[in-house]
């Protein structure tokens, strides 16, 4: 897409959002738009939970193909979580540690799974967005960016000398 000269940026189509004319001053705001769908698709921000860990230490859950296969192994974990104490009370053990896979308790397996099963179901989605937003991007005014990248600057300065 070439920057326009009369200050009109496109229409905006083949997304959910209607198909209009927009001047260069609205795209901070269109990108805004843009970038809350993407949040929301994207979920838990929580970087601590992260789905490249590997399962039975073979097979990387971030590089799972299908839906099917993640299902299967958020089935394996339970059941084995589940025979787990169902063994401790058979033998009745309490002094033993938690049940974890992977070095990963039950509770932490569970957000791998929903984090890995809610990238991909808004794979296409997320790709859609990002791509939207980085060719807005290239639509905003140098003012503009120059607010944005000292935002950005400033915050990730601030936190290195907290």
């Amino acid at each position: 897409m070439t920057k326009p000269t009369n200050n009109k940026v496109a229409k905006v189509a083949k997304t959910n959002l209607p198909a209009t004319t927009i001047t260069t001053a609205e795209v901070p705001n269109q990108i805004a738009i843009l970038q809350a769908k993407l949040d929301e698709l994207l979920g838990d921000k929580d970087e601590t939970v992260s789905t490249d860990i590997l399962f039975r230490g073979s097979e990387n859950v971030k590089s799972v193909t299908t839906l099917t296969r993640l299902l299967e192994i958020s089935a394996a974990i339970h059941a084995r979580e589940e025979a787990f104490q169902k063994e401790k009370e058979r033998y009745d053990v309490k002094n033993v540690a938690s049940w974890e896979q992977d070095g990963k308790s039950l509770e932490q397996w569970k957000k791998i799974i929903a984090k890995a099963i809610k990238e991909f179901m808004n794979k296409k989605q997320i790709e859609l967005l990002k791509n939207s937003i980085n060719k807005l991007e290239n639509y905003l005014d140098e003012t503009t960016k120059l607010d944005r990248d000292v935002k950005a600057i400033m915050a990730s300065a601030s936190e290195a000398i907290k």
